[in-house]
């Protein structure tokens, strides 16, 4: 089984999101099913910028960015950069979605 991971997971994971808890349950069970865990390259990006915002907020510590990342470094995901935007966007219209 492959699942795709969205960077907010993975925000609610490093960050102290009161979430974080069931995040890290949900990728303990995928690794105890041998799940492949895919996200695409813009997470890295979507994640640190989700900190900034943290920060900005006064909700997470500018000092602790670097643990964060460390955290989410070792999770065995493979990072896809795109290569067919024009299937991305057809699926997200199939999804009646108003962005990707």
């Amino acid at each position: 089984m492959s699942v795709v991971i969205d960077a907010n997971l993975l925000v609610a994971l490093s960050s102290g999101d009161p979430r974080g808890d069931m995040v890290l349950e949900q990728f303990l069970f995928w690794f105890d099913q041998n799940t492949d865990l895919h996200a695409p390259a813009l997470a890295s990006y979507e994640f640190t910028n989700a900190l900034t915002r943290l920060i900005v907020a006064k909700a997470f510590a500018i000092n602790r960015v670097a643990d964060a990342w460390a955290s989410i470094s070792v999770l065995p995901i493979m990072y896809h950069s795109m290569v067919n935007p024009s299937r991305v966007v057809e699926i997200a219209m199939m999804l009646s979605r108003q962005s990707l």
